[in-house]
This record gives C-alpha cells, sequence and structure tokens, in this order.
C-alpha cells in the first residue's frame, strides 16, 4: 500500500490516525473513497502507518519539535475548543497529535501517487497543520458519506459525548444532573443505544458542558446523523417483512419466549440469536414474522428478513445471503467486498452500530448461517430451521411443538371467521382432532372450508377418516402437506429413507434402534445414525429412553412413499422380518398380518 524510498523507513501510524488522515486529506484530494477501501483492505500490516512508530520517529528528527502544539497558534489554522473532543479517540491533545501529522504526510503524498491518481503534486502544497482536530474534519465531510460507503470507524454521537463529558470532568450522575437528561438516557447514549437524540436534548447536553460554537455544531450534527442514520443508508425493498397473516392465534408461550429475546443481555462479543425449530408444517416462519412485526418498534435500526431456502435442492449461498442483507444495510454493490469472511466482517460492523432484528428464515445448516451471526452490540438474529442445528455455539433454543386441542380449534375457528357459527361445534373439532394440532394441516382445511361455502364440515371430517386416502384431502391450492414432509425426506441419506419409510407400517406408537435395524436390514450403529437423522429433520419425534414415534401425519406420508418407492415382494419380505423379530419378542404375529405389508 505504502512504498518506501531508497531504505527509509516510513513511519508507522496508529489505524485510528491513518483513517482520520484520509479524511483530511485525500477526500480534500478528490481521491474516491473507493480507492481508499481497495488500498486499506490489500494493505501490508508491516509497512500500514502506526501512530506509535511516528511517536518514536520524533526523537530522530529534532526540526519537529518546533512544530505548534494542540491548541495551534491562530495562523495554523482553528482549534474547534481548547480541548480534542474525541474521547476514546487514539490521538491525544499535545505536541505528538501534530507532529504524527507531519512525520506520515509525505507517506501519504506517495500512497496517492502508488494508486496512479496524480494527486500527489496537489497535497505536496498543502501543509497538514492547516487540518482541525481529526474528530472536527470527520464532521466537516458528512459522515452520511462514510455510512454509504461502508466506512463506519468515525467517532460517533456517543463516542464524542463521552470525550466531552469526561474532558469537563464529570460522572454520568453530575452530567445528568446539571443538562436535566436521565443518568440511563446519557448511559445509552455512550453505548450507542441511543445515536439520534433529539434537538432538544442535544441542546441541554452542550449548554452543561459549556461547549464552543465548532463543538457545539458538531455534536448537533451528530445527533441529527444517528436520527436519519437509517433512512440516508437503507434501500427501500429489500429484505423486507413478508405480510403478517391476521388469523394467528395460540403461540402464547412461545410469543412470550421470544419476546422475552429483546430484553435478554449478550455475551461480551456476541449478540443474541434466537433458533426456532421443527418439522415442516408446525409455523416456524408465521411465528418468526408474527413476532418480528410486533417487535418492530424495538429495533430502530431496521428488521431484515432473508429465506435461505434450506431444504430446497438449490439453497442460497451465504456469499448471496450476505451480498443481500449489505445492500439492504446500505452498502453500494461495488463496495461489498468479494470474500466471504471479509462481508461478514462489514457485516457484524454495521450491526455492531445499530439495533436491528435479522430473521433468517428456513436454515439449512451450521454452515450457512454462522457467519450471519451478529458479533458485539445490541443487534440480535432469529433463525429458523427444521434441522436442529446442533453445532451452532451459544444460540437460545425453542422446539415447537403440535398445537394442542383447544389451541387448534382457536386457529380453525380464527380461519373460518364468520363461518364457524354456521358448521356444528363437533364436527370442527373432529376435524382439528384430525390434524394432530399441526398449524399447516388447519391452515389447508380452513382454506379450503372458507373457499367452498357450499361444503359441509362433517362431510370433510366423514372424507379424512379415512386413513388411506386422508393425505390427498390436506391441500388447497399450492399448499399441500405432502410438499412440506417430502422436503425433508428428500434431504435423507438412503439408509435414513428406507427406515423412515418401512417403521411407518410397523404396529406400535414407537421405536428403538433395535427395530429400526431389523427394517432397514442395516447394523444397530447405522440405525442410531439414521434415527438421529430423521429427528434432526423432523420427520420423527424425539421420546423417552431411546423411543422415538411419528406424528399420525408424517406416518401417512412415510406409507405412501413405502407403496411408491418398493415392490411388492420388498414389502412382503418386511412383513416376515417384523414377524419374525416381534415373535422372538414375544408379541403376537397376527398384528403385523392387519397392517397391510
Amino acid at each position: 500500500m505504502f512504498k518506501v524510498a531508497g531504505d527509509a523507513r516510513i513511519p508507522r501510524m496508529h489505524p485510528h490516525m491513518l483513517g482520520h488522515m484520509f479524511v483530511t486529506t485525500v477526500l480534500d484530494a478528490g481521491v474516491s473513497l473507493r480507492d481508499v477501501q481497495i488500498a486499506a483492505r490489500h494493505a501490508d500490516p508491516r509497512t500500514t502507518m502506526r501512530y506509535d512508530l511516528a511517536r518514536q520517529n520524533l526523537d530522530r528528527h529534532p526540526t519537529t519539535s518546533s512544530l505548534p502544539t494542540w491548541p495551534p497558534e491562530p495562523d495554523h489554522g482553528p482549534a474547534t475548543s481548547s480541548r480534542c473532543p474525541g474521547g476514546s479517540c487514539a490521538l491525544r491533545c499535545g505536541r505528538h497529535c501534530r507532529n504524527a501529522i507531519a512525520a506520515c504526510f509525505e507517506n501519504l503524498i506517495l500512497f496517492l501517487e502508488a494508486l496512479g491518481k496524480g494527486r500527489g503534486d496537489t497535497l505536496a502544497g498543502r501543509h497538514p497543520l492547516s487540518s482541525r482536530c481529526c474528530c472536527d474534519v470527520v464532521s466537516r465531510h458528512r459522515r452520511s458519506e462514510f455510512g454509504r460507503c461502508g466506512i463506519t470507524g468515525y467517532p460517533g454521537f456517543g463516542e464524542v459525548l463521552r470525550g466531552h463529558r469526561r474532558a469537563a470532568r464529570l460522572t454520568l450522575e453530575q452530567l445528568a444532573e446539571v443538562s436535566g437528561v436521565s443518568a440511563r438516557a446519557l448511559s445509552d447514549m455512550e453505548r450507542g443505544r441511543s445515536k439520534g437524540p433529539q434537538h432538544r436534548t442535544v441542546t441541554a447536553l452542550a449548554d452543561a458542558l459549556a461547549l464552543e460554537e465548532d463543538a457545539r455544531e458538531q455534536l448537533v450534527e451528530l445527533a441529527r446523523d444517528g436520527r436519519l442514520r437509517d433512512h440516508w443508508t437503507r434501500r427501500a425493498g429489500l429484505c423486507e417483512l413478508p405480510r403478517l397473516v391476521d388469523d394467528f392465534t395460540g403461540r402464547a408461550a412461545e410469543l412470550a419466549w421470544v419476546s422475552e429475546l429483546v430484553y435478554a443481555d449478550s455475551a461480551p462479543g456476541a449478540g443474541v440469536v434466537g433458533l426456532i425449530t421443527g418439522s415442516g408444517g408446525m409455523g416456524k416462519t408465521t411465528l418468526a414474522i408474527r413476532v418480528a412485526h410486533v417487535l418492530r418498534p424495538n429495533f430502530p435500526g431496521g428488521v431484515f428478513f432473508l429465506d435461505l431456502y434450506g431444504m430446497s435442492s438449490n439453497p442460497a449461498t451465504t456469499a448471496d445471503a450476505l451480498r443481500l442483507v449489505l445492500r439492504a444495510l446500505g452498502v453500494a454493490d461495488e463496495q461489498i467486498p468479494p470474500d466471504v469472511a471479509e462481508r461478514a466482517s462489514v457485516y457484524r460492523s454495521l450491526l455492531r452500530d445499530r439495533r436491528a432484528l435479522v430473521v433468517l428464515d428456513n436454515a439449512g445448516s451450521e454452515e450457512q448461517v454462522r457467519p450471519l451471526l451478529p458479533g458485539e452490540g445490541a443487534s440480535q438474529v432469529l433463525i429458523t430451521a427444521r434441522r436442529l442445528l446442533a453445532g451452532l455455539e451459544g444460540v437460545r433454543r425453542l422446539g415447537l411443538e403440535p398445537l394442542s386441542l383447544p389451541e387448534a380449534m382457536q386457529l380453525l375457528t380464527g380461519i373460518l371467521g364468520q363461518r364457524a357459527a354456521t358448521d356444528e361445534e363437533s364436527a370442527l373439532n373432529q376435524l382439528a382432532g384430525l390434524c394432530e394440532g399441526m398449524p399447516l394441516a388447519l391452515r389447508i382445511i380452513g382454506n379450503r372450508l372458507v373457499s367452498r361455502p357450499g361444503w359441509q364440515a362433517a362431510k370433510l371430517a366423514a372424507r379424512l377418516v379415512d386413513e388411506e386416502h386422508r393425505l390427498d384431502q390436506f391441500r388447497a391450492g399450492d399448499l399441500k402437506i405432502a410438499t412440506a414432509f417430502w422436503m425433508s425426506y428428500d434431504q435423507l441419506a438412503d439408509a435414513a429413507r428406507r427406515v423412515f419409510r418401512r417403521l411407518a407400517v410397523v404396529p406400535g406408537r414407537d421405536y428403538d434402534a433395535a427395530l429400526a435395524a431389523v427394517v432397514g436390514e442395516v447394523p444397530v450403529e447405522v440405525a442410531w445414525d439414521a434415527l438421529d437423522e430423521l429427528v434432526d429433520l423432523g420427520l420423527l419425534l424425539d421420546g423417552d429412553a431411546g423411543r422415538y414415534r411419528f406424528h399420525d401425519l408424517v406416518r401417512l406420508f412415510a406409507r405412501t412413499r413405502l407403496v411408491e418407492e418398493e415392490s411388492p415382494a420388498e414389502r412382503e419380505a418386511l412383513a416376515a422380518r417384523v414377524a419374525a423379530w416381534r415373535a422372538a419378542d414375544g408379541h403376537d404375529d397376527s398384528v403385523v398380518a392387519r397392517t397391510g405389508l
């Protein structure tokens, strides 16, 4: 990035100083921020200028001792105040601040010449000491330009406010007493939770801190930028939440669980992540969209929704997902890094400076979502997935179970609306029971009745009683319950598929690995793996003491797969194996004969 002339060693500077020097010189020289970012991204750490070595260089260059100190004399340019408002900025008020600028100025000229922009002569005619303090220069160059280009290293409102407060030797409580602003509100401002307080609040703080005109203007501008930042940077229409379903009912405990995430404390360096899992048709996406809409006011930094298509044959890549969410966060296409790790880094830095909620729907694997998890800060992520994603670290988990019969009845009547008053309650109860608490099944049945006013609920219930054709009745337009099951089935390995479809015709409500090994014709160890895979995809429910069971509608789907994928001879051989195993285990063989194997 920076070239060395001859054998001379280029003094290096602290990264904060380097960033602000870009503002004071590169922008004024007409070099684009894009060029600066490209150069900075490919910088060699061994030759990047740093502040500490620039200070060491002072002792070897006695001529720099004659340079003016902070605050500068009037003929060296105006000062913002008698103290630098940078707060935690690496620069400190005093001689080293000015000398470090002078020490690295020639290297910035080399930097521009290395870019081939021909701006070296322009810069060479300028004296670095005519620039203001780095914090004030950032204010002059409109932070919105940096936000649009993905540069987030400039001091924000909270950092500058903290610098003023510490320079005035005031505690939070003392500033609160003088300004009339609560200590909690001040704490939120300094920590970045509140980036754009109202104008009257900023004025009260400036009065309490006795800020001079330039420093006061800077603080007011930072607050205004904070209030408008989301409007400046976010692209309308990208990653918007899907529409709400207005007849959503039930899931009170689950809604409360997700709502508590808003107030949960995150671990240092890691944002709060919630994971909702469950089999296909359990309403994971509907629940996530519901809570995201309800909690939107708690996330002034925005609410973003991404469908990762984890169960499809062509899931979204992490690179594509990061590109989409970075564009939604306001990063221009040409500013998005090509490397996934770099995109993830920019993504985390943008989330760190705002309070946002990102909903990652239909995740397929840990590898797909891990780069999309937030780092430190107030932003949060909510994931929905059929897989358990057991490899994710530090996430809060919620598993969706089938609805209880009262909740299922409430959802069905909510879908039916006014029609529910005209149907027999016993018929509606029977329909809700046949859906086995699966929200997608209830949605399909409710939609069928609403779209066909002449149908009677009792007659539809009679058609569902027939197990052989029940699964065919769970379709309404493009909603098909078998499709939801098929997407999970398609993810299975061959051994797990064979165990799945063959267990469906074995008598009993639950099974263990020994029986799975018999029907799958695999060793017990392989059967354990197959059962774990089925549970992971929500096709089997995990019971007690190593026992597994089907949801009734999933069992019907598994039976259809057995009939369509295995020949009559194979099904007869399966019946013989199960009968022999059950006889050896002391069970009645006649039960097997009645299952229709």
